[in-house]
């Protein structure tokens, strides 16, 4: 009887957690349709001194930046798979592992110079003078 009790509490648990869980969506309570006042197209919260002209620039800033680096970090990731194979195989090739590795910084110091691009740009926008 304890048992049949016990199991039954456990389960209306699981329930109710997996129903808040799945009522929030898959970014949690701020994005999900409980807040859709907080989405990242009304940022509203942090930003209340940012104009609506303001905010769009800067999600299309932001949406340019990420479509500039696509290609860039999927490089980055092949050449990181890539890296990781040669590490783990039997024969070590010391000059391939050279080469990959300066590959790798010089992909990762154009995303920083894209990111830092980018940054300004929406410095710019938020040091804009009315």
């Amino acid at each position: 009887m304890k048992k049949g009790k016990i199991l039954a509490i456990l389960l209306l648990i699981l329930f109710l957690t997996t129903a808040v869980g799945l009522a929030c969506g898959p970014r949690g309570p701020i994005y999900g349709p409980l807040f859709p006042e907080y989405g990242p197209w009304k940022l509203k919260l942090p930003f209340s001194a940012l104009t609506e002209e303001q905010i769009r620039k800067i999600w299309e800033t932001r949406e340019k930046f990420m479509k500039e680096i696509a290609p860039l970090r999927e490089k980055l990731f092949a050449k990181r798979m890539e890296l990781r194979s040669l590490w783990f195989s039997p024969e070590l090739d010391e000059e391939k592992i050279k080469s990959l590795q300066k590959e790798i910084i010089d992909l990762r110091a154009k995303i920083a110079q894209k990111m830092g691009e980018a940054r300004m740009e929406i410095y710019k926008i938020l040091t804009t003078k009315k």
